[in-house]
């Protein structure tokens, strides 16, 4: 059985992720296929983070 890479072993928290640095930090994690917990100010600042950037 092969172990999993690092990234898909624990959630990666990532707060102020509504804008600037905590949003590019968000997406490059996810980028990178971490599984990526984004806190966010409001529900739209979440959704924008879903969206290409």
């Amino acid at each position: 059985m092969s172990k999993k890479p690092p990234q898909y072993q624990e959630p990666v928290v990532v707060t102020g992720a509504s804008t600037g640095m905590g949003a590019a930090t968000a997406r490059e994690l996810a980028r990178r296929d971490f599984h990526v917990l984004a806190g966010v100010r409001r529900a739209g600042d979440g959704e924008a983070l879903l969206a290409p950037a």
